[in-house]
């Protein structure tokens, strides 16, 4: 079963459940390399002189309980980011990334729809950094 297809016969897991299906999640670290995804980091890093920006792709197979969450958009009830932050196969893909994870301090995940994620993209690079700004203009950050 995919994340798109929904088992709306499925009963909601039990609480008991959430925490069993986490045993049962297995997350592989999946190649993550593009010539677009690199250039795209590329701008990022030399505009964020201060910062990072870092790419990793996973595979998840939750089985059935966790995917009743998955393709409900209903992450926050599983705990989902935290756990996924701090799993070892987050740590193996993104060694600078997980060493400075607080999940206590997490931020909030704000979903939007898949149609925007280029001109959202597009905006964290017209943006600027502190020191540097992008110097394309908006067109170029949105079609490149």
């Amino acid at each position: 079963m995919n994340w798109i297809d929904v088992n709306w016969k499925q009963n909601k897991p039990s609480n008991k459940s959430v925490e069993r299906l986490w045993g049962a999640v297995n997350i592989t670290v999946e190649p993550a390399t593009l010539p677009a995804v690199d250039e795209y980091l590329a701008e990022l890093r030399r505009i964020n002189i201060n910062g990072g920006a870092y790419v990793a792709r996973f595979y998840i197979d939750g089985k059935e309980d966790f995917n009743w969450f998955a393709t409900r958009n209903r992450w926050n009830e599983i705990d989902f980011f935290s756990r996924l932050l701090s799993h070892p196969a987050f740590a193996s893909a993104l060694p600078e990334v997980a060493t400075n994870v607080n999940t206590a301090e997490l931020a909030e995940f704000e979903w939007s729809s898949s149609l925007t994620l280029d001109g959202e993209l597009a905006r964290t690079l017209v943006a600027g950094g502190a020191y540097e700004k992008f110097e394309g203009t908006p067109r170029e950050a949105l079609i490149n």
